[in-house]
């Protein structure tokens, strides 16, 4: 089997590392495999079986750059053939869905790795885009339950083609080893019997790193013989820093970087603590139960799931509850740490990667053995005009949804009386009924620019109680103030769409 994997970069992050090892189990299970990458340098070669073929295609923010690698992924793609087409993260499953529109491939899936794939309208934009391509898409995928849930709902994602996919940790390579504890901890002198308490990740918003050493800073007021390690590098480490030295705790904390080696790290700790404000799947944590560390975690994105804890989930951004379930932590004996450690262990064999890569592999074949969608299938130039019809369809359907709720809930002005005054029309078609007032001029005036009893006319935009009204009447567009408004009464025109030329 061919399958080609596109994601947006090749850096060190956990959609990249999860995405590689996927990507290494399906080559070793004797598939064909590429993996396409849009921007960045590849700076994890070394974790990439020789037998995976790794392209990048070198694309920028440019549009005609972007024109260029969609392009260059179709020559790619053309040449290699692939059964399946894997999109991985927000930027590559956009673009995958796009080369779909030029290059005919059988099977598309698209994978996402959070909830959280922007902020604000940036997030707002991203849904939209995902709804109005997700008819490209054979199969949409999300970290966990409650991230598939959240896209569904948002009306990114259709219920009846998606499905949650756990990430998975390679347990060959994270597992419990107490034999390096003492050789871990010796070059930060750390002693035996010091408490240690451990954090993975970025240095950045997301994983919130502050609210972690606002807590740690309150246990260490109390308890002498603790120490915090945060590893990883990131926009915020310098700010970091600068905090741990604002609250006096520069011995007990240490940023040890960006490490190759992080299983080991887990094996010279006493538990694992997790701050994220939010979070996809969590994949530190799953690495940390593997190595059978207690973990303490925030309420952010799929932890709840992977965890299977909810004594030791905490709410995010809350420093005050992360102190006190750190400071519990601290205070259990030997003989209950390792209870919830044990229980850990069990967990994390749900997140196996060979276990993982075995059910994609069975997704893989059923779609090859069933063809997919009516969209693959057709002639180039057919594809083409069901993609411009469908997209005129979906921005019509939107548009008439958006107007409808609207319409019915102006109804409701008009079910006592079916006649208002123009100055209080909101946009929508009406029809004129007559000018309740005694001036002759502007009744003149009123019927020289087109308004004849029972003709229609359109509120383009009403600007309020003291400001004018943009109409269209009879083909011409005209404005007229709030107060001449007043004057004039309107009938609404029912069953009728707002897009009715008059």
């Amino acid at each position: 089997m061919e399958i080609a994997y596109i994601i947006t970069s090749m850096d060190a992050g956990g959609a990249e590392i999860v995405t590689i090892d996927i990507a290494n189990r399906m080559s070793r299970m004797q598939n064909k495999v590429l993996i396409l990458y849009l921007t960045g340098k590849n700076s994890n070669q070394d974790k990439i079986d020789k037998s995976v073929q790794v392209i990048g295609l070198n694309m920028t923010k440019s549009p005609i750059n972007f024109i260029k690698a969609l392009f260059y992924a179709k020559t790619i793609l053309k040449d290699f053939s692939p059964d399946i087409v894997h999109g991985q993260m927000f930027h590559a499953n956009i673009f995958s869905r796009i080369l779909r529109v030029f290059y005919k491939f059988p099977c598309l899936i698209s994978s996402e790795h959070s909830k959280i794939i922007g902020i604000g309208i940036i997030l707002h934009l991203r849904l939209r885009l995902y709804c109005i391509t997700d008819f490209l898409s054979d199969l949409n995928t999300n970290v966990s339950k409650e991230a598939i849930n959240f896209f569904i709902k948002k009306k990114a994602f259709k219920q009846d083609k998606s499905i949650s996919m756990y990430n998975g940790i390679d347990l060959k390579k994270f597992y419990p080893n107490n034999n390096i504890r003492k050789d871990m901890r010796k070059p930060y002198t750390i002693s035996d019997n010091e408490f240690l308490f451990l954090n993975v990740g970025r240095l950045t918003l997301a994983k919130d790193q502050k609210n972690l050493i606002e807590a740690f800073s309150l246990l260490c007021k109390e308890h002498k013989n603790v120490k915090l390690m945060i590893i990883g590098t990131g926009e915020l480490e310098k700010e970091l820093k600068n905090f741990v030295l604002q609250k006096n705790i520069k011995d007990y904390v240490i940023f040890a970087g960006n490490k190759n080696n992080v299983y080991d790290y887990y094996n010279c700790a006493d538990c694992f603590v997790l701050s994220s404000a939010w979070e996809g799947f969590g994949l530190v944590i799953a690495e940390a139960m593997a190595c059978a560390l207690p973990v303490i975690a925030t309420n952010a994105g799929g932890i709840r799931e992977v965890l299977n804890n909810d004594e030791f989930i905490v709410p995010i951004k809350d420093s005050l509850a992360l102190y006190t379930k750190m400071k519990y932590m601290y205070s259990l004996t030997n003989d209950k740490r390792k209870e919830i450690s044990n229980k850990n262990l069990v967990q994390s064999k749900n997140f196996d990667i060979d276990s993982i890569a075995n059910k994609w592999l069975n997704i893989y074949k059923n779609f090859k053995n069933n063809s997919c969608t009516w969209f693959s299938t057709n002639h180039k130039n057919h594809r083409h005009k069901k993609f411009t019809k469908h997209m005129y369809n979906h921005w019509h359907r939107h548009w008439a949804e958006k107007h409808h709720k609207r319409f019915n809930k102006f109804n409701l002005i008009f079910q006592n009386n079916p006649t208002i005054k123009l100055s209080t029309a909101v946009p929508g078609v009406y029809k004129f009924g007559s000018s309740n007032n005694n001036d002759k001029g502007l009744n003149h005036r009123l019927l020289e620019i087109g308004f004849i009893p029972g003709i229609r006319l359109r509120v383009i935009k009403n600007t309020g109680e003291k400001g004018s009204i943009l109409l269209k009447i009879k083909g011409s567009k005209i404005v007229l103030s709030n107060k001449i408004a007043d004057k004039i009464l309107v009938e609404r025109i029912h069953h009728i769409c707002p897009t009715t030329k008059v």
